[in-house]
């Protein structure tokens, strides 16, 4: 079996178990106050094998299931699944570092895995026709990327009543970036890269150390 395959057999695995043991759920939770108190480091990773439920789940399992296999086909399971699970640790140290004044912050899902894979993706096929929900026509997958980056930055600084980790989105798309960038070894000879680097990657790296939203 390939790495989508089993990464989405992993997820709904850990789904099944843990939301029928609440303890060992809370246990697995991304919690900024678990973090800093009491030094809990594997929910850095932990959490991003855990939903919040099952259609968040399929949102995920379902971006795996479209963008992975490209990456397999490219650089096979094992930099597919290290880069998922970095982009995993990196979604979570952004959202410790952006959130760390909000003692009662948690977050869970692979979102973060999964954004990384994304951006990876796009680097590698910034040509791709990507298609967006309730919008006509496609979108080349480098537009779709530093539009999602830029996006997703300026919702960090705006109420969130639906509770989206645009931080952890945001930690996985820079580690999917930077993993593109030495894929081409910083040289870019296309506008598409330049951009995807230049807006849907620095930009992110940026906002990181921008002042935090009181």
């Amino acid at each position: 079996m390939d790495f989508t395959l089993n990464i989405i057999i992993v997820l709904i695995a850990a789904q099944l178990l843990l939301s029928a043991n609440a303890e060992a759920y809370e246990k697995s939770v991304f919690s900024i106050k678990q973090l800093r108190e009491n030094r809990e480091y594997h929910r850095l990773l932990s959490s991003g094998f855990i939903h919040s439920g099952w259609m968040h789940l399929f949102v995920n399992s379902f971006a795996l299931y479209n963008f992975s296999p490209v990456l397999v086909q490219t650089f096979g399971s094992l930099f597919t699944t290290l880069v998922f699970i970095a982009s995993i640790l990196g979604s979570s140290l952004v959202m410790w570092w952006r959130k760390r004044n909000y003692s009662d912050y948690q977050a869970v899902g692979a979102s973060g895995g999964v954004s990384g894979l994304v951006m990876l993706a796009f680097f590698i096929y910034p040509e791709m026709q990507i298609g967006v929900f309730l919008i006509p026509g496609y979108l080349p997958a480098y537009v779709f990327g530093i539009l999602f980056a830029l996006i997703s930055i300026a919702l960090t600084y705006i109420k969130n009543p639906q509770h989206i980790a645009h931080e952890g989105h945001l930690g996985g798309l820079l580690i999917g970036g930077i993993s593109g960038a030495f894929y081409y070894q910083f040289d870019f000879q296309t506008l598409a890269l330049q951009g995807l680097f230049w807006l849907g990657t620095v930009s992110i790296a940026i906002w990181i150390f921008t002042p935090i939203r009181k």
